[in-house]
Formats: C-alpha cells, sequence, structure tokens
C-alpha cells in the first residue's frame, strides 16, 4: 500500500538514492550514460536535498514503509522534482504523489502548474493531462541533454 507524507527534514539522505536510481537505472536507453551522469550529479549530496525539503513542499511516497518516491513543488506553480525508484516503477507511486500535489493546488487556487520534464516521465505527464510547451536543450558542464517544458491549466 502507498503511504504518502510530508517530508521532514531527516529525509534528506532518502532522497538521494531515489534520485540518483530513478535518473541512472530508470532512464538508461532514453538518455545516454554521459546525459545520465551529468543530471545525477546535480543531485548528489544530502545538503541539495536538506535545501530542497527546506524551501519547497515536498512529499514522500512509502510502499510497505520504504521511501520509494517523492515530489517537490513550489508554490504556486513549479513541480522542482518527481522521482520514483526504479523498483516501484508502474506501481502507481508517480500518480499517488501527482494527486496530492495536485490536491495541495487546487487548495491554494494555483492556475497552473508547469515542469521541466524527462523524456522518461513525459508520458506520465500526458496521462495526467499535461501538454508539452516546447522541448529545451540543457548544457549540463558541457553534456547537453533535451527535455520538455510542460504545463496544465487547472483553472
Amino acid at each position: 500500500m502507498i503511504v504518502i507524507r510530508l517530508a521532514q527534514p531527516t529525509d534528506a539522505p532518502t532522497l538521494l538514492p531515489i534520485a540518483q536510481a530513478s535518473i541512472l537505472e530508470g532512464t538508461q536507453g532514453i538518455y545516454t550514460l554521459a546525459q545520465r551522469q551529468a543530471w545525477a550529479a546535480r543531485l548528489d549530496t544530502v545538503a541539495h536535498w536538506e535545501r530542497v525539503i527546506q524551501t519547497q513542499q515536498v512529499w514522500v511516497a512509502t510502499w510497505n514503509a520504504t521511501a520509494v518516491g517523492f515530489i517537490a513543488w513550489v508554490p504556486p506553480s513549479y513541480v522542482d522534482y518527481l522521482y520514483v525508484h526504479p523498483e516501484a516503477f508502474r506501481r502507481g507511486v508517480a500518480r499517488a504523489l501527482y494527486q496530492t500535489l495536485l490536491q495541495a493546488a487546487h487548495a491554494q487556487g494555483a492556475p497552473r502548474l508547469y515542469a521541466k520534464v524527462s523524456h522518461v516521465a513525459r508520458p506520465f505527464f500526458e496521462r495526467m493531462g499535461w501538454q508539452v510547451d516546447r522541448v529545451q536543450s540543457v548544457d549540463l558542464d558541457g553534456v547537453v541533454l533535451t527535455n520538455q517544458v510542460m504545463s496544465i491549466r487547472l483553472v
């Protein structure tokens, strides 16, 4: 059973391996090893995740009391992170996290949401009703990868 809860400062060391596995393992075949390593390197410290928890609204998904995913939101409109451990892919974790964020966005009267979405996450966001606003190239210390800026209107 999936349980969603607000992240606590003590969750930072738990978020790190979820993000790393999601990027390094979950995007194989879509992004090259160099792209995955450059992306993961940007998010590879506990201090980074401590800052995210302190400055954003973050929810953690647990499955059998083990953290398996998380979503981070910068109100009123920016979905900054949505990562699910590959071992929990296709179990409804991303949907449960997204639904929790969506409820909070509606409660705060957010008119729209937007996110920078990987090629792996794009189909999920499209199923949730999001649209691609533009495709962009991102330079990560000389390694270029592409993603999509996507959005959804809420009102």
